[in-house]
């Protein structure tokens, strides 16, 4: 007992090793919640909250319930446990990280989306690793009838969100208002195109509808057929009603 308390505390120091020797004001703070896309149970997955190993608790549907507390480096990272560790083997490390991300310090609530790579088996993969996607969260910043879009499609996307033109590479876009749109029938008129060799191939041309009082993430995921162009699409999306000002009742 008193070894493997000594290997996680060797371990927690050689992460927070990094700060050693910076100022403080290059470590960042984040409130954040966790949300999974792709062919991955999302168990066993771990941050490191900058005291010790917190385990990561996803929902299928909807962000997690909790909000997990992050202080440390810029660099965040994902860990799962090292299928190598053996009690007492100081040489193996009990946790290895699958993926990571850079932190914006001009933000501290954020939404944390993690794509898994289609190569992920099951929790007992060696071969499992994620894209990860950090987003402003804060409800000043992704308001009320608003929409972001996520591209892990691996291909660099560009297309038309209603009125408003998009070019999407390899991460999110900024919020998108769509209040003109909200619980119309016919839903908001969405397409997406990459560029091939014979030129723009479209991926995604649809309208869809929605509702008022949310804000939306839609998350462009790879073809789930072989061969074919034609995205998937993810939606994670939450209510968030205007503020009642109670001087006025």
């Amino acid at each position: 007992m008193v070894r493997l308390v000594s290997t996680l505390v060797i371990t927690a120091i050689a992460i927070t090793s990094q700060l050693i020797g910076n100022d403080l004001e290059n470590i960042v703070s984040l409130d954040f919640r966790v949300f999974g896309v792709g062919h991955d149970d999302f168990k066993e997955l771990y941050f490191y909250n900058g005291k010790a190993f917190e385990a990561l608790n996803f929902k299928r549907t909807s962000r997690s319930e909790k909000t997990y507390s992050y202080r440390g480096s810029s660099k965040f990272g994902i860990y799962i446990k090292n299928p190598n560790y053996e009690f007492g083997n100081d040489n193996e490390p009990p946790y290895n990280e699958v993926a990571s991300g850079g932190l914006d310090e001009g933000f501290s609530t954020g939404l944390i989306v993690l794509a898994a790579n289609p190569n992920n088996r099951d929790v007992a993969s060696q071969e499992r690793s994620y894209k990860v996607f950090i987003i402003d969260d804060s409800k000043e910043a992704f308001t009320r009838n608003s929409v972001i879009f996520i591209n892990v499609t691996g291909v660099h996307l560009y297309g038309k969100v209603g009125e408003t033109n998009l070019n999407l590479p390899i991460g999110h876009s900024t919020p998108i208002s769509y209040s003109e749109y909200a619980n119309k029938d016919k839903g908001i008129p969405i397409t997406f195109a990459f560029e091939s060799k014979k030129g723009p191939r479209l991926v995604l041309s649809n309208d869809i509808r929605l509702a008022s009082n949310r804000r939306v993430v839609l998350i462009l995921e790879p073809p789930k057929r072989k061969n074919s162009t034609r995205i998937d699409i993810r939606m994670l999306s939450e209510a968030i009603y205007p503020v009642t000002d109670e001087t006025t009742k």
